[in-house]
C-alpha cells in the first residue's frame, strides 16, 4: 500500500469519529434509477467539511516530516500546523456538537512516550463532567514538546526544564511559557489509566472561554524512557507556537521575534 493510500486510509477512519456521526461516500445511481429520498442521507455541512480538511492537514503535516526525516526547525514548523489545524477541529466539535470542546496535551511525568508530545481533541460529557476524545489523538514529531505555564522553567527534572545557562524569555518581556495553558484535569482519555492533562477549552460558538494566551513549542530531548519524565529543552532561540485569542482565532508564531 502506497503512503497516499495509507493517509487516505486513516482520513476515511478517523474523520466519522471526529464528527460524531457515521457517513459514507456517495456513488452515482444507475441510468434510469430514482432517488429514495426517504433512505436518502443529509448532505454534509460547511463546518464538518472544514473539520474533514482540519484532519486531511494534521496527517499530511505529521507525515511529511516523517518522510523528509527534516531537521529541527522543520520538526517545530510541523507541530506549529498541526496543533492549529487540532484547534480549528475542537472549535469545529463545540459547534457542531453543541458543548463545549478542548485540546488537552499530557502533562503526565508518569508517562515518558505522551508526556508533552500527545494531543487530542475532547469534548465535554455534561453528565460526567468529563472530558471525551473525539479521535485517537495525534503524536507530535519526536524532539519537539509543549511548553508548560511553569514561570519561570526549572534548571532540573522531573518533567521540562532548561540549562541553568539559557535564557527562555520573551521580546517583549516575561518568560517564554505556554499561557493558556492554565487549566488542568486529571482522568483516562484514550487509555484505562488516569493522567495529568493541561488544556484550553471552546465554546460552541467558537470563542477560548474568556481565556486568550500562547501556546509554545520548543525542540527538547528526553533524557530516558523510564518514569518520571525528565526533558532537557534546547535551542530556545528556536521556539515557535500559536497565539489564541478571547475569539478563539489563532495567530501562527514563528520565530522568538514573534512573542
Amino acid at each position: 500500500m502506497t503512503i497516499g493510500a495509507k493517509v487516505d486510509s486513516a482520513i476515511v477512519e478517523a474523520a466519522p469519529r471526529l464528527l460524531g456521526r457515521d457517513f459514507e461516500v456517495a456513488r452515482p445511481s444507475p441510468r434510469g434509477a430514482s432517488l429514495d429520498r426517504g433512505n436518502a442521507r443529509s448532505a454534509f455541512t460547511l463546518i464538518e467539511l472544514l473539520t474533514v480538511i482540519g484532519i486531511i492537514a494534521i496527517f499530511s503535516g505529521i507525515i511529511a516530516v516523517a518522510l523528509r526525516g527534516g531537521d529541527k526547525s522543520q520538526a517545530r514548523d510541523a507541530t506549529v500546523s498541526t496543533l492549529s489545524s487540532l484547534i480549528a477541529s475542537a472549535r469545529s466539535s463545540a459547534a457542531l456538537r453543541g458543548v463545549n470542546a478542548a485540546l488537552l496535551i499530557n502533562a503526565d511525568t508518569a508517562n515518558p512516550e505522551r508526556y508533552r508530545r500527545y494531543v487530542v481533541v475532547c469534548t465535554a460529557n455534561a453528565t460526567s463532567g468529563l472530558w471525551e476524545p473525539v479521535d485517537a489523538g495525534v503524536m507530535l514529531p519526536v524532539g519537539v514538546f509543549v511548553l508548560t505555564n511553569a514561570n519561570p522553567l526549572p534548571t532540573s527534572g522531573p518533567g521540562l526544564h532548561k540549562e541553568s545557562s539559557d535564557s527562555w524569555t520573551r521580546p517583549s518581556g516575561g518568560e517564554l511559557r505556554s499561557t493558556v495553558l492554565s487549566t488542568s484535569v486529571t482522568q483516562a482519555v484514550n487509555s484505562a489509566t488516569s493522567e495529568v492533562w493541561t488544556y484550553v477549552s471552546f465554546t460552541p460558538r467558537g470563542t477560548s472561554a474568556g481565556i486568550a494566551g500562547d501556546i509554545v513549542v520548543a525542540n527538547g530531548r528526553l533524557l530516558s524512557g523510564a518514569a518520571p519524565a525528565s526533558v532537557l529543552l534546547e535551542r530556545p532561540d528556536n521556539v515557535g507556537g500559536i497565539s489564541i485569542s478571547t475569539y478563539g482565532s489563532v495567530t501562527i508564531l514563528r520565530h522568538r521575534e514573534d512573542f
